[in-house]
């Protein structure tokens, strides 16, 4: 095995490789990377077992002799970041699993191991994909997965559940106190329904950025996402996702508003300046509380600290209501309240309130990507 490989190009591509490496795996061999060299490409592969990739490299290679190494990710990664000169000139010692990693004047040697120790890693796929731009994937990913649990108690949370079913792409992710739903009409070519670990979707985030489109293949255990370059594939977790379809439903609307997204943010920030973690916030972690109070007269933000202060500010500038009467107030998690309105991808966004002790509605539309989201936020109970 002999080849030159462009720096730059080696050390973007290790950065992405990395995320699905595991430094701690009690599998010693998922510590490292496989690189196959062909005539005119080199193969990295990697995996920590929930997810996998194939990376197929053209472009910043000049391959001399083909052949196949398998090194260590953590001490590959740290030499190429810090060799010198323009180009990685790789070299395999003859009868040894070492390789010879050079710059311009700098020498490393780089003990690998055999090629059977290297786990074999199925990458074949047998349903019809499901074709959608990059774009479209990285909103649908981005724009969900924020609202799935960081709990290992109810690992079926932790991941965003993907729904394939009459043309139409359906990504759901909840923690239990939040949910969000999105929507894209797209042909479907069979239904299907799985969840994919949050971290694992991330990753494929890092990869797809650079391709125009992506192809999804759900499989039995695997969701599998192909493009020219590359192949990754996500396990999914296993366990009956919630019902979150019934969450969804609107109950009987109090207040139906439209918000101004930014001012309100701005407004959020006072809010929160002296509540950072409220008691009353102990169903959602270390957060601020927040109130809004509706009246015929006024809206009005509220938020206190016993040991503190309080806040309050009129936002009849920032929310517009459509319809609604009576007096009615309720409190919420500024961070749910916060993350709902920064994914949202319009400035003005549609809000209902069903009551006290009932869910808030979000509605906003991805329109450059044709994506309806539908959020929901718990509120806190104060008595």
């Amino acid at each position: 095995m002999k080849a030159n490989i462009e720096k730059r190009t080696f050390i973007e591509l290790l950065k992405k490789i990395g995320k699905t490496i595991d430094n701690f795996s009690p599998l010693p061999s998922l510590q490292y990377v496989k690189m196959e060299l062909n005539d005119d490409s080199v193969i990295l592969t990697a995996s920590n077992t929930t997810t996998s990739i194939v990376y197929l490299l053209k472009d910043g290679i000049n391959i001399k002799e083909p052949g196949t190494a398998l090194l260590k990710y953590k001490e590959l990664n740290n030499i190429v970041k810090n060799i010198d000169g323009e180009e990685v000139k790789l070299t395999s010692v003859k009868d040894s699993a070492m390789v010879k990693i050079n710059g311009k004047k700098a020498r490393f040697k780089l003990n690998g191991i055999n090629n059977e120790e290297f786990p074999n890693i199925m990458m074949d796929t047998t349903s019809q994909p499901i074709t959608i731009k990059s774009d479209t994937l990285i909103s649908l990913i981005s724009k969900s997965s924020f609202a799935t649990s960081d709990k290992l108690t109810r690992p079926v949370l932790t991941g965003v559940n993907i729904e394939g079913k009459n043309d139409r792409l359906l990504f759901t992710a909840t923690d239990a106190y939040r949910a969000v739903r999105e929507t894209l009409d797209i042909k479907i070519p069979q239904d299907f329904r799985v969840t994919v670990a949050s971290e694992a979707l991330s990753t494929i985030v890092e990869f797809v950025k650079d391709a125009e489109n992506i192809e999804i293949y759900p499989e039995d255990k695997n969701l599998f996402f192909k493009s020219d370059n590359f192949t990754i594939k996500a396990s999914l977790i296993e366990g009956g996702y919630p019902d979150v379809e019934r969450l969804l439903q609107e109950s009987t609307i109090i207040y139906n508003t439209t918000l101004e997204k930014d001012s309100f943010l701005e407004t959020m920030k006072r809010a929160t300046v002296l509540t950072a973690g409220s008691p009353l916030s102990v169903l959602t972690g270390p957060d601020s509380t927040v109130r809004l109070d509706f009246s015929a007269e006024d809206i009005i933000l509220k938020s206190d600290s016993t040991e503190v202060g309080t806040f309050e500010e009129s936002i009849n500038d920032d929310i517009q209501i459509i319809d609604g009467r009576g007096d009615f107030y309720i409190a919420l998690s500024a961070k749910y309240l916060s993350e709902a309105l920064k994914t949202s991808s319009q400035q003005k966004l549609n809000i209902k309130f069903s009551g006290e002790v009932k869910p808030v509605y979000f509605y906003d539309e991805d329109e450059a990507n044709g994506i309806k989201r539908t959020q929901i936020v718990l509120p806190i109970r104060t008595r």
